[in-house]
């Protein structure tokens, strides 16, 4: 059985509050070819620093569902400190999906997704 709430867990012992300015939020979609079923990705990666060769907290969400973007932000990246959130939503009845994430102080950015993967990169 999978632990939802270790999955939050380990992604805030990274530390994400040290990863503010945002590199990168990119959305792809796949269609599965049998059964045209599609899937959208979500990647956001958020620098330590603005110095060339800093560190990155990079955070890959997969079956993104209810997204909301606020574009009028993304120009503001290497001045604004954005902080993410991720809680497990597994027991709110969201039918396949198990986390909200979201970055609510500026309202970047809020989707909800089946999974995700978070990792500190060079």
């Amino acid at each position: 059985m999978i632990d939802y709430q270790k999955a939050v867990d380990d992604f805030y012992a990274l530390k994400p509050a040290s990863y503010g300015l945002l590199k990168l939020l990119t959305l792809s979609q796949s269609v599965d070819p049998e059964t045209c079923a599609a899937r959208v990705d979500i990647t956001v990666q958020l620098l330590s620093s603005p110095d060339a060769g800093a560190k990155y907290l990079s955070l890959d969400c997969r079956g993104a569902r209810d997204i909301r973007i606020n574009a009028s932000w993304l120009g503001l990246m290497l001045i604004q400190h954005y902080l993410v959130d991720i809680r497990s939503v597994r027991g709110d009845g969201l039918e396949g999906l198990n986390y909200r994430v979201a970055e609510e102080e500026e309202a970047l950015f809020s989707f909800a997704c089946k999974s995700f993967t978070a990792q500190i990169c060079d």
